[in-house]
């Protein structure tokens, strides 16, 4: 059965404001809840859909890569094409019959006989919603709350996404031979999915499609948030990252929120049609120049249009290669660190901290992983403690794991190599053991220290870190298992383990500390 957020435990829904101004419904707090603890978990949403370019290599029933693929994406698992339809796509039998159960059954043969083409996502979305609705297959309590959900005025009239959703609604009726039903509802539908439905993503934060839960639906966006959410094959779970006192309204964020005032209250605006009027946006616009905001974010907004730019016409190019799009973007990179002040550069702001992320992905995308590791190290050592202050919000365990992940493929790769000596990355230069930092970050995690020790100073801490999920910090504990045995048997970790860990801390705060300094400089290191 599916999870109402208005019957958990710890939450109902009623009126809500924000600074005094009516903002609709909100879920708010029933019981005092500590830091840490899952507010709710929603599963079998009505709407849970990958997006078109991934159907052939990601499982619609758990939404990963399949048996045998890697989490990052760089490595294909072994899905298998729906033999009825050819378009979704599955790891196992067990996922297949999840996916047909919740509404594969009523889809299938509408896609086989559109096969190769492949409808857009906001129609599969519809189409499914409106198929399982006939079919019986939504709890009326879920179907009611569905049908609760507003959308913004925009969505109608003459408006180009009303003209859009004209266009989609027609699609769903034609080719569902839904034509019985009233195109009105059916334009409403779709206002509904672009306004209350989240970017679907798996337990490491990768992007899949789109996800929509009533439940889910119901928490207003805050940019000072009081909770995060994440996805776990398919479950929404959403966590306290400070506690929450009884009858306090929880927030979750709609976007990035390490941005800007300027640019936070602008992706707000497009994307959900509201202007945000958060305690955190209040008090930015009330103690910082407009001229200002203005400034940072028309820097930040034109910044991330060229980075799109840049990755979508890398892809579209047959010769496009990761190595020639981190090349772009670093080229970016460095001319903004250069007319950017040392603190801004050296704790990595937006845009730097968006540019820095793009170019990670390429240099993997393209297997120089010695090079991506470097990127991902100055995310963990400089962009996440000043965009995350606190060390147990989730963020941190979610980007220190993909930190983890390029420092298992720099050891791969060096170790391959050979000799160090003749290799001019950082991590050779530096005589850096890839896999020995790899467990520092592991223990970091796990332990809140990179010793790997349980002491006072951590218990507390430990217990108050928000995991974004169940699964990341199951692979994590297995993970250390295994690093750890060969560690050992590397004899990496007996007499010389303090000595190693000292020498790879320094060894790594000098590579990012040279890394940014040659960027302000704006030099190729």
């Amino acid at each position: 059965m599916v999870t109402s957020t208005a019957n958990s435990a710890r939450t109902e829904v009623r009126p809500a404001e924000q600074n005094g101004i009516s903002i609709g419904l909100g879920v708010f707090a029933t019981t005092d809840i500590k830091k840490s603890a899952d507010i709710v978990v929603l599963d079998q949403p009505p709407i849970a859909l990958v997006e078109e370019k991934q159907l052939k290599n990601i499982c619609s029933g758990c939404y990963d890569v399949g048996k045998g693929g890697s989490i990052d994406n760089r490595r294909p698992g072994l899905v298998k094409a729906c033999v009825r339809c050819k378009v979704v796509s599955y790891c196992d039998k067990n996922c297949q019959r999840k996916d047909w159960k919740a509404g594969h059954s009523l889809e299938c043969s509408i896609y086989a006989k559109l096969h190769p083409k492949v409808l857009p996502l906001p129609v599969r979305a519809i189409l499914r919603i409106v198929l399982c609705w006939k079919n019986d297959k939504i709890p009326k309590e879920v179907w009611d709350e569905f049908n609760a959900l507003t959308f913004p005025k925009i969505y109608e009239g003459e408006s180009q996404e009303a003209r859009d959703h004209a266009l989609m609604t027609k699609a769903v009726m034609e080719y569902g031979n839904l034509k019985d039903l009233d195109p009105d509802w059916m334009k409403e539908l779709f206002g509904k999915l672009n306004a209350n439905s989240f970017t679907l993503t798996t337990a490491y934060g990768r992007r899949r499609g789109v996800y929509l839960h009533p439940g889910a639906a119901r928490f207003n966006h805050s940019c000072d948030p009081n909770a995060s959410y994440s996805f776990d094959k398919g479950k929404l779970y959403v966590r306290a990252i400070r506690p929450i006192a009884k009858d306090e309204q929880i927030s979750i964020p709609y976007i990035d929120v390490t941005y800007s005032v300027g640019t936070r209250r602008h992706e707000l605006k497009d994307r959900y049609k509201f202007d945000c009027r958060c305690t955190r946006c209040q008090h930015d616009m009330d103690t910082i120049k407009p001229e200002e905001i203005k400034k940072r974010g028309e820097l930040e907004q034109s910044t991330n249009s060229k980075i799109d730019d840049i990755v979508k016409s890398s892809s579209a190019s047959a010769s496009g290669t990761g190595f020639a799009t981190a090349w772009k973007l670093s080229s970016m990179i460095r001319k903004l660190s250069e007319k950017t002040d040392w603190d801004a550069v050296n704790t990595q702001q937006q845009p730097l901290a968006a540019l820095r992320t793009e170019i990670m992905l390429c240099k993997a995308h393209d297997q120089m992983y010695k090079q991506s590791a470097v990127d991902a190290a100055v995310r963990h050592l400089r962009t996440d403690p000043t965009q995350y202050p606190d060390e147990c919000h989730p963020m941190r365990r979610e980007h220190a794991y993909e930190f983890f992940w390029h420092l298992l493929y720099a050891d791969k790769a060096m170790e391959m190599q050979g000799d160090p000596k003749g290799y001019d990355s950082p991590f050779d230069i530096h005589e850096i053991k890839p896999l020995f930092y790899a467990w520092m970050v592991l223990n970091w995690m796990l332990y809140g220290n990179v010793q790997g020790e349980i002491i006072a100073g951590t218990r507390k801490l430990m217990d108050e870190v928000v995991w974004p999920n169940p699964t990341l910090k199951a692979q994590a504990e297995n993970d250390i298992v295994w690093v750890t045995e060969d560690l050992c048997a590397a004899g990496m970790l007996w007499e010389h383990r303090d000595k190693n860990i000292a020498k790879h801390l320094k060894s790594m705060e000098e590579i990012v500390e040279t890394t940014l300094k040659q960027e302000k400089r704006n030099t190729w290191g």
